[in-house]
């Protein structure tokens, strides 16, 4: 089945598109760019703390905390100390991944918990926006084949 033949506003096109999202990351120019985006956006919430939702966040927050100069770091979700922190996510449908690490944060002492999203495929599902858990949202987008090309 082809995402063409999906109703946009499906679960299934969602994923397609959140899969496809995580797969522009293995170019490294797209890469780039994305942690340079999440460099910009953890700076403006003030955080130098990044934690990866899940695997396929890992290489997008390892790559804004070694060209970050320092200013970020990178930790494990269940071993960050910080009291400010920001989750990192890929791509998310549902938000079920970014929610349960949020939780987990705040269950070892987070008191303030972002979350940055490379491309937030279904906000109308993932409820960030009204979700206690989160003192802060952001959504950074994947580029274009024809930007990623540049």
């Amino acid at each position: 089945m082809d995402l063409i033949d999906l109703p946009p506003e499906s679960i299934a096109a969602g994923a397609m598109r959140a899969a496809a999202s995580v797969q522009s990351l293995r170019d490294v120019v797209a890469l780039r760019r994305a942690a340079s985006q999440l460099i910009d956006a953890a700076a403006s919430a003030g955080c130098d703390t990044l934690i990866a939702a899940n695997a396929a966040a890992e290489a997008l927050t390892t790559a804004a905390a070694l060209i970050s100069d320092g200013r970020l770091k990178s930790a494990d979700r269940r071993h960050a100390s910080g009291k400010k922190v920001l989750i990192i996510d890929t791509a998310t449908v549902t938000g079920n991944n970014t929610r349960a690490c949020a939780a987990e944060l705040r269950a070892q002492g987070a008191t303030w918990v972002g979350a940055v999203i490379f491309d937030r495929v279904r906000p109308d599902l993932d409820g960030f926006d009204v979700d206690s858990l989160f003192d802060s949202v952001t959504t950074l987008y994947a580029p274009s084949a024809a930007e990623r090309s540049d």
